[in-house]
């Protein structure tokens, strides 16, 4: 990490180097005797170093704070190198507030056109050179050639006017000339050159100018067009680099011929492509292509074959299909699968709806996220200030599409890898806050590729109610019923975190406004979003405490939960944990709803997704239930003003329980099931949201989750005892409780 002192020398020599491309850039304009002139003749810094104009300069000539004209270097290259080359007779300069009107050599041929009456008097009088009140409506010049206004402070419509006019005063087999905004080679702009042909006008040549050739005035990219009367049937496109490069573009242009050295001394492409740095990226795309078959060994495939992109309807957001990826338009953000996911604006996104038997938008999403994957996505964006997808360019992005089976085990393997990687995390923290364990981490860390199944370790440090859904979950082998489990435990946590969360809860204490939108009444006959959407609202309580300023309101969550650590707490509240619940919800709707006899190979891509989204729960709740165990009394004696309460840990799948004992000064209730704070060994009284049951008499410790009310009675569920999978328990414990933390 870089120290206070290191961070101000990086931004002094930022600024230093800042500086002097300002002073460099100065230079250049102060040179040249046009600008030097009219800076003298309008009063701007008279007498002036180059630091000076830096200082108070803030950006420079076409379309700049003061109009101090200017013309890049590459197209003075240009201008040159095509005058050597070609040796035109005659020369027109139409809006010629720019350097490009002072030009070396014989100058008696050459006449200018000022639209800014200023500078047409200082021309006259100091440079003597021939101007034209107006644009002249008749003429024939060997060549026209012109720095077009664009910029902050001009519109494309007075350049576009300007090119118009041009085409009666062009001899027969002369050349325009023109510098343009990048732009020119996109949709818009090619509809404009299209407009142009019609009227006699073709685009034969674009090359492109180096980056910033404008400086501080603006960075859009910029080229200049090459127009005649001649129609060719391609377009000549490379870079003008320096001036050597551009007397050879030009001699390559002239002869019609591609250069044998490198592409950006000249080359020839289709029409369709627009400008050299277009060509380039197109090459790249190719050369990427050919590497993404190789890895992937599958065919590339556009996107707009693999299912329909869609934008966000502006009343009703995003179709609600379980198939679906959302790609961000712009920038490097992931590619996401659930809307809870975005990380920036709805509108900056694209729904891709695909065919699920073409490709698993799990698949899409993970290879659109590597960095292969987002380098791809750039090469595809558009724009002249902001470079973006539009619906169309991302339909032409080509993807890797392998078998569906074969995007399956793509995935099942990173997916192993994920796990590794959460497993190695996990040591990282420990070994940050226990060094002394080092010995124990070293250990771990080869049982970590000495041990076949960490998932199954995981499992046995989950609470009993949460561990035994997932495995037997681990040991289902029919896809269809994997999924079924997975959706249970994702509900069952859903249940058990609403527990937690409702029995740290003080009204009176804390802000419960979150709670509005959360009705009771749901759950007279509960759902799994209706426990996520309480989740939700119940953490947000929580976090909204524990992140604000007041120390004392922070005291009170830490009061509540018993406890004095704070992470614990966050690890429960954690805003991706409900983020993966309310996914789950939201997917299991639609596949639930989707119809139809649904493939092996479907229901492998909904596990997988429903697996990954367990690695993202596991990854947030960190080791939470190493700071927490459920624990259930079973035993209780009273010595000397203290109870020992004689306690099962409910941890792990198996029901045979390790046994421990709590002394507090009170007694735990033998009937209820309780929270103990690691840290405090403090315990918290939990709600009857679930329940373990000794039922039937041949199996012990059923745990059951509850349902709804059925008249007064309570109605529970259990998701991994398929014996007795409904119980009926007496009253509405459960249900008073959901009232008395929602209601009023």
């Amino acid at each position: 990490m870089k120290t206070d002192h290191e961070r101000i020398e990086e931004i002094q020599m930022d600024e230093k180097i800042r500086r002097a491309e300002m002073l460099m850039r100065a230079e250049e304009y102060y040179e040249n005797p046009w600008t030097r002139t009219v800076m003298a003749e309008t009063q701007h810094f008279p007498d002036s170093s180059y630091s000076d104009i830096c200082e108070r300069n803030g950006s420079f000539g076409n379309g700049g704070s003061y109009e101090i004209p200017f013309t890049p270097k590459a197209f003075h290259w240009l201008i040159d190198s095509w005058r050597k080359e070609y040796k035109p007779k005659s020369i027109f300069i139409p809006y010629a507030d720019g350097s490009e009107c002072v030009l070396k050599g014989e100058e008696k041929e050459v006449t200018y056109w000022f639209p800014n009456r200023n500078f047409e008097r200082i021309a006259k009088e100091f440079l003597t050179i021939d101007t034209v009140e107006e644009m002249p409506k008749k003429g024939k010049y060997d060549l026209i050639m012109s720095d077009l206004p664009f910029g902050p402070f001009n519109s494309y419509r007075s350049a576009y006017v300007t090119v118009d006019d041009c085409i009666n005063l062009l001899d027969d087999n002369g050349y325009c000339a023109f510098t343009f905004p990048v732009g020119i080679t996109a949709k818009s702009g090619k509809e404009w050159l299209a407009g142009m042909e019609a009227k006699g006008l073709f685009c034969n040549a674009i090359m492109d100018m180096p980056l910033n050739s404008y400086g501080r005035i603006t960075t859009v990219e910029s080229v200049v067009v090459i127009m005649s009367k001649n129609k060719s049937d391609r377009l000549f496109v490379g870079m003008l680099a320096d001036e050597k490069s551009a007397e050879t573009l030009v001699h390559n242009f002239k002869n019609q011929q591609a250069s044998n050295a490198s592409p950006k001394f000249g080359i020839f492409v289709d029409k369709e492509i627009g400008c050299f740095a277009d060509y380039q990226k197109l090459t790249t795309i190719r050369n990427k292509n050919k590497n993404l078959e190789k890895g992937y060994n599958a065919s590339l495939v556009k996107i707009s074959k693999l299912g329909k992109v869609l934008a966000p309807n502006r009343n009703k957001g995003f179709e609600k299909n379980a198939n679906s990826v959302f790609v961000p338009k712009l920038g490097n953000s992931n590619v996401v699968m659930s809307e809870d996911e975005f990380g920036i604006k709805e509108q900056n996104y694209f729904q891709v709806i695909l065919d699920e038997n073409k490709m698993l938008p799990r698949f899409l999403a993970f290879f659109l996220n590597t960095e292969e994957g987002v380098k791809l996505r750039q090469l595809y964006y558009k724009g002249v200030t902001i470079k973006a997808f539009n619906s169309q360019t991302l339909g032409e992005v080509e993807v890797p599409c392998p078998t569906i089976e074969l995007q399956s085990e793509y995935l099942a393997t990173f997916d192993k890898l994920e796990v590794l990687r959460i497993e190695v995390e996990k040591l990282k923290d420990r070994i940050q806050k226990t060094p002394a364990a080092y010995k124990n981490i070293r250990a771990e860390m080869k049982e970590i590729n000495n041990q076949g199944d960490r998932f199954v370790q995981w499992i046995e440090s989950l609470p009993y109610p949460l561990a035994t859904i997932l495995k037997k979950y681990s040991v289902t082998e029919d896809l269809s019923n994997r999924q079924e489990m997975l959706f249970y435990f994702f509900e069952a946590y859903s249940i058990f975190e609403s527990t937690i969360l409702s029995a740290a809860i003080d009204k009176e204490m804390m802000d419960c406004s979150s709670l509005k939108n959360v009705d009771s009444s749901f759950f007279e006959r509960a759902s799994f979003g209706n426990w996520v959407r309480l989740d939700r609202a119940l953490s947000n309580i929580y976090l909204q405490m524990l992140n604000g300023t007041d120390e004392l309101q922070k005291k009170i969550p830490l009061n509540c939960f018993k406890t004095e650590d704070e992470i614990l707490i966050k690890y429960i509240c954690n805003k991706n944990v409900c983020s993966v619940l309310e996914q789950v919800s939201e997917k299991r709707n639609l596949w639930k709803g989707h119809g139809g006899i649904s493939s092996e190979a479907i229901y492998r891509e909904h596990v997988d997704t429903l697996d990954s989204l367990m690695r993202k729960l596991q990854e947030s709740i960190k080791d939470l239930y190493e700071r927490v165990r459920l624990i259930r009394p079973i035993g209780l004696s009273f010595k000397e003003g203290l109870f020992t309460n004689k306690v099962e840990v409910l941890t792990g799948s198996n029901a045979i329980f390790s046994k421990a004992e709590i002394v507090s000064s009170t007694a735990l209730d033998s009937s209820k099931l309780y929270l103990q704070m690691i840290d405090t060994e403090e315990t918290l009284e939990l709600p009857p949201y679930f329940i373990l049951k000794n039922s039937p008499a041949d199996t012990k410790n059923a745990c059951y989750f509850y349902s709804r009310v059925e008249g007064g009675n309570t109605r529970y569920v259990s998701y991994h005892f398929d014996g007795k999978p409904e119980d009926l328990e007496n009253g509405k414990d459960a249900y008073d409780m959901i009232k008395q933390v929602l209601d009023n």
